[in-house]
């Protein structure tokens, strides 16, 4: 799934009683055994520190059911000081996802489901740009140029948020019967339409 240095490697599981409350309950429910796989650090990856982001946690989740909630990976997320980069695990298929832990702590972007997904770590000068550069492997979006990570995800916050309202529209549409109306609709439509095209 990811090609992990061996000096990074670190293959513990973590006891699912480490977590409490209504969280250590849902995570009984939806996954069988966490792994911390790897951490991924200045002194693993003979790469520079960065401040804001010392290092970096590989963990596995297997389980039990394929469509597991993100408050559950953001309850365990959250409760780990470092950014995740999570690898799920179901019946033989596998996806990563991460998430832009101190801009976006819940928003999750991920590979799709697959038996051959394989992502092999960027080259970066420093650990905060290891960071950004898995999360753009991740982001389905073309990078700018000159963007930063911050305004990527808040290009895709935006994108996500028109297609909902091109959704609702589209349905309005389809019900409308005035033709006047439709036309109007229609037409906030297209507009809508446009902005997306222009942000992607």
């Amino acid at each position: 799934m990811i090609q992990i240095p061996q000096k990074a490697i670190v293959g513990k599981n973590i006891p699912k009683n480490r977590f409490i409350g209504k969280l250590k309950n849902k995570i009984s429910e939806w996954i069988e055994g966490i792994i911390w796989l790897g951490k991924l650090s200045p002194e693993s990856l003979n790469i520079n520190k960065s401040e804001g982001v010392p290092e970096i946690e590989i963990i596995e989740l297997r389980l039990k059911g394929k469509n597991i909630k993100s408050d559950i990976i953001s309850g365990i997320d959250k409760s780990i000081p470092y950014p995740i980069l999570f690898i799920l695990h179901f019946e033989g298929k596998s996806k990563l996802m991460m998430s832009l832990k101190e801009n976006a702590p819940n928003l999750y972007f991920s590979t799709e489901w697959s038996d051959k997904t394989n992502l092999s770590l960027p080259y970066a000068i420093d650990m905060e740009h290891l960071y950004h550069e898995l999360l753009l492997n991740l982001i389905p979006l073309k990078h700018r140029e000159e963007e930063r990570i911050e305004e990527i995800v808040e290009r895709y916050k935006t994108i996500t948020k028109l297609n909902t309202e091109s959704l609702k529209l589209q349905r309005e549409v389809e019900r409308e019967k005035q033709p006047n109306k439709r036309v109007a609709l229609n037409s906030d439509l297209r507009k809508i339409k446009k902005q997306i095209n222009l942000l992607k």
